[in-house]
């Protein structure tokens, strides 16, 4: 990002700004391709594509895995943090509606302070900045992760409050 901001802005740690969760684990018997009472749908790192939630080819699993911080709310942010593609790591789209589920294990969601605007952080992790630098952080020998501590190195430029 350009060393540049207006006045009284500053460059603030992506994870200063967001609760950060990890992804539902579940097993291969507990998942189902169909939905099931008392089971939850699960988004995963295909379901989101082009900066939206594609609510299409999900996986069901039961309620009990998912704890109530891992049920996704308006707002929030579903990263994928883990694949063998580089280009997949680090793709985010937001929660925009409505919608009772959640997410895999490798992804996560940032759900930003109330203080903020959840939209205005969901469209920066949209940017060309942010892609370069998850390029940049997230490598692997067979599996691309994004770490926490790669949060803290995403610098969000942040207008004061008022």
């Amino acid at each position: 990002m350009s060393d540049e901001l207006p006045k009284s802005w500053v460059n603030a740690p992506l994870d200063s700004l967001c609760q950060k969760f990890r992804g539902v684990s579940y097993g291969r018997d507990d998942a189902s391709i169909i939905p099931k009472k008392g089971y939850v749908p699960i988004l995963r790192a295909n379901n989101l594509q082009n900066d939206r939630l594609i609510f299409d080819d999900l996986v069901w699993v039961p309620e009990q895995c998912v704890s109530d911080q891992q049920k996704l709310r308006m707002g929030d942010i579903v990263i994928a943090m883990s694949s063998g593609s580089k280009s997949v790591v680090g793709k985010t789209a937001q929660v925009m509606e409505d919608w009772q589920g959640s997410f895999g294990a490798f992804c996560g969601a940032l759900r930003p302070w109330s203080e903020l605007n959840s939209r205005y952080v969901g469209l920066f992790l949209r940017t060309r900045e942010y892609r370069n630098t998850i390029s940049e952080l997230a490598v692997g020998s067979n599996i691309n992760n994004l770490k926490n501590e790669h949060l803290a190195a995403i610098e969000v430029p942040v207008a004061p409050l008022a």
